[in-house]
């Protein structure tokens, strides 16, 4: 015989709220939230589609430069929008109004408002344009992980190329007068 027993535990799930709601973003949605690790890798995506799009605009522009300038006004249209889309769905994430997106269009202002889209925290939980996105998969890491290690690869080579190019032309000048470059000091071992 069971009896109720009024100091008795309750037996409901406490560890399942509605804030922990997520939902699956898609690449090429319209709506929803975006988090910051996403919105790098959806940008990096936009952006390689709109330089692809571009590339077919430059190509077919060799056969009728008519047609290559409509192609590519109709490309450049299309990386604005997409850019406006993953901007909008990333302000989302941080509960403003997709308005702000406006902001990517005004000089030096859009270079400090992309840093605080990359940096800044989102909404934890439901807000009002919906639940926070699911966890990143790896190939979403993966891919926003490209766009810092290009960077730095493109600032190393910025700074290294014109330093080898000085060189070598150093090097060839010494080499013209006669003079053998000057090699690289070894320190030797000491016993």
């Amino acid at each position: 015989m069971t009896t109720n027993n009024p100091y008795h535990s309750p037996n409901a799930q406490l560890d399942q709220f509605d804030d922990q709601e997520t939902y699956s973003p898609r690449f090429f949605s319209v709506d929803g939230r975006l988090g910051r690790v996403r919105y790098i890798a959806y940008t990096m995506g936009a952006t390689l589609l709109g330089y692809l799009l571009i590339a077919v605009a430059g190509a077919a522009a060799i056969g009728s430069e008519t047609l290559g300038i409509l192609l590519m006004g109709v490309a450049v249209f299309l990386m604005l929008a997409a850019t406006i889309v993953v901007v909008g769905r990333r302000l989302h994430d941080l509960d403003m109004s997709r308005w702000f997106s406006l902001l990517m269009l005004v000089p030096l202002i859009n270079t400090l408002f992309g840093l605080y889209l990359m940096f800044a925290p989102g909404t934890k939980g439901r807000n009002r344009f919906g639940p926070m996105p699911e966890q990143n998969g790896r190939s979403v890491i993966v891919v926003a992980c490209i766009v810092p290690a290009v960077a730095i690869i493109g600032i190393l080579a910025a700074i290294a190329i014109p330093q080898y190019a000085e060189y070598t032309k150093r090097a060839k000048a010494a080499q013209q007068q006669g003079q053998p470059a000057a090699p690289a000091q070894i320190p030797e071992a000491s016993e």
